[in-house]
């Protein structure tokens, strides 16, 4: 019986051919929009936070960084810039006029503002400043389908906007950090280590209630094992002996912001024998005495 070995002719294995490279460019293009998507996500994440600590730092000194540098945090983007930042001149937000006052004109909400205290942003996946000059107080925020020219002389071409932007009135500013709003818990109780630590609730005042509690992000951390509820309480078990300081914003019902620092100390939790003695024993006889300890970490080992 003849066999039909007949195989793939040119054109057909061009075509096949033709159909892979569809699919691996269409799936190569899919990987780079989830990977570009991430990292826009995580850039965005990385301009709040900053945000977030340069409001926590004007509540505390009632003023504004010089530069971020004063954050004493990671202010850098994805890659190795720093992310800009531009405030106007403050030496004590809630009593004294506040000079060069910036000017957004922000295309997205179609509005302008010149009253801005401060702007913070980071150039996007086109590596370029689209917004403002930094030595400037004039900033414009495009919409994303618009371009815009490159500002800092890496192209002079005009790209797709894509800066990632924060910015905040003076108005705005002095309702979040001038009010009478305040974290009145004064100190923290230190701690054992592997003992339950002694559940504290925070405390504020002057706020519209309810309130909420976190840790500032980049201001320290607790000790390995506590926790902050958004509720204000810290407990649970601490695990690593050592001091650890850090700051807690609380924020009110209507948007105002008290932060203030605090420490905990976490102290050894070292094993100790607590059986004081034994009792007699007689000639002869076989002798059994049991020997006790208390703290350190179970279970426990004995020698002579």
């Amino acid at each position: 019986m003849k066999q039909n070995n007949k195989g793939f002719s040119l054109i057909e294995v061009a075509v096949i051919l033709v159909i892979i490279g569809i699919l691996l460019s269409g799936g190569i293009a899919l990987f780079n929009a989830i990977i570009k998507k991430q990292q826009l996500e995580k850039l965005r994440e990385k301009v709040d936070v900053v945000y977030e600590n340069i409001l926590a730092y004007a509540s505390m000194n009632k003023t504004l960084p010089n530069s971020l540098d004063d954050l004493k945090i990671d202010v850098y983007d994805l890659g190795t810039k720093k992310l800009l930042y531009k405030s106007a001149s403050t030496t004590d937000i809630c009593n004294e006029p506040v000079g060069n006052l910036l000017t957004v004109d922000n295309k997205v909400s179609g509005n302008t503002n010149n009253r801005v205290a401060f702007i913070i942003f980071s150039r996007g996946d086109n590596r370029c400043n689209q917004t403002g000059d930094t030595n400037g107080t004039n900033f414009t925020i495009e919409r994303p389908e618009n371009n815009a020219k490159c500002l800092d002389g890496s192209t002079g071409a005009s790209l797709p906007y894509d800066d990632i932007v924060r910015y905040i009135t003076i108005d705005d500013l002095r309702q979040i950090i001038c009010s009478s709003f305040t974290i009145t818990t004064t100190s923290l109780p230190n701690g054992i280590m592997h003992q339950t630590y002694p559940t504290v609730q925070l405390e504020a005042t002057e706020g519209t209630k309810p309130y909420t509690f976190k840790l500032v992000s980049g201001s320290g951390n607790l000790p390995p094992g506590l926790t902050l509820n958004s509720n204000g309480t810290i407990s649970g078990t601490p695990t690593q002996a050592g001091t650890y300081s850090f700051d807690i914003q609380a924020k009110d019902n209507e948007g105002k912001v008290a932060t203030k620092r605090f420490s905990i100390t976490i102290e050894l939790n070292k094993p100790r024998i607590t059986t004081e003695s034994f009792p007699y024993g007689q000639l002869g006889q076989n002798y059994c005495a049991v020997v006790t300890a208390s703290g350190g970490k179970t279970p426990y080992t004995y020698t002579v």
